[in-house]
């Protein structure tokens, strides 16, 4: 895609942001929980899969594009999974670090 993107683009895109985010916190009571999730999963995209994207395009090797692209996919499994397992811990549905009762 070669244009240009206008400012009118820039500014609806970061009011979606805000708002997304304006709208977790106000739905979900327990926002820190919520945007742990979105920086968990914001995080593996970040990291992970958009440098090795970016690599594989510049690319002109097939076959190593390849091998980067399963490497992509390998290597944000895990950290999907983490940030899933943080939002069913957060909202109660499973305990990783259970709280003994004292005795």
């Amino acid at each position: 895609m070669k244009r240009e993107v206008k400012t009118w683009e820039h500014i609806v895109a970061t009011l979606f942001v805000y708002c997304t985010t304006a709208g977790i916190a106000i739905i979900f009571p327990n926002v820190i929980a919520a945007f742990s999730f979105i920086g968990g999963t914001c995080c593996v995209f970040i990291m992970i899969i958009f440098p090795m994207w970016i690599k594989a395009k510049q690319g002109k090797n097939k076959k190593k594009n390849l091998l980067l692209m399963i490497a992509i996919y390998v290597l944000s499994i895990p950290g999907f999974f983490a940030a899933i397992i943080s939002l069913l811990d957060a909202f109660n549905v499973i305990h990783i670090n259970p709280v003994k009762p004292k005795p």
